[in-house]
């Protein structure tokens, strides 16, 4: 439900935040279409997928994408002197980060990906909603789902910011 990184209302998502030529980040798994879009579409386009295997397999899909760069880490790791016209974080808090890598919390998380965007850049991520239309769907029957431990607690993992908070720090820092 919603836009994810590989639903079909993504691409349109991206093409309308797409702002002409310039380097872009993608952090985790996304359909390889939008990779060939923006390929086409970009300078540069780097793309950072928390496992080998992964980063292997993207590295061989990608391989006639000559812009195209596959790193294989988490957002932790990336030097925060990278500038980018777009990033693109669609997959999840947990396609970003690694279980060896810095733990960051969604708010810590949210920030570090917005020191990745340029001054005039776009970000477009996607953070859970413990409230969404997913949950209310979902098949497990709410005794399984609504334990004490699963609901989210402000600053405690990545229960993460409110929807509030997201738009205070994206406001804060010029979106």
């Amino acid at each position: 439900v919603g836009v994810t990184a590989m639903s079909p209302l993504l691409l349109p998502a991206v093409e309308r935040l797409m702002l002409g030529k310039g380097n872009v980040l993608v952090l985790g798994l996304h359909q390889i279409e939008l990779l060939e879009r923006l390929a086409a579409q970009h300078s540069d386009v780097d793309v950072v997928v928390r496992g080998w295997k992964d980063a292997d397999s993207l590295a061989h899909d990608t391989g006639h994408l000559p812009n195209v760069r596959i790193h294989c880490g988490d957002a932790g790791r990336l030097p925060t002197t990278s500038r980018y016209d777009l990033v693109v974080a669609m997959a999840g808090v947990e396609a970003i980060m690694t279980p060896d890598g810095v733990a960051l919390d969604a708010q810590a998380l949210l920030d570090r990906l917005v020191e990745f965007v340029a001054d005039d850049g776009r970000l477009l991520v996607a953070l859970e909603n413990p409230f969404g239309l997913d949950r209310i769907v979902s098949a497990q029957t709410r005794l399984e789902r609504d334990a004490s431990s699963d609901w989210p607690r402000p600053g405690r993992g990545f229960g993460g910011p409110s929807l509030r908070d997201v738009e205070a720090r994206l406001v804060d820092s010029g979106f």
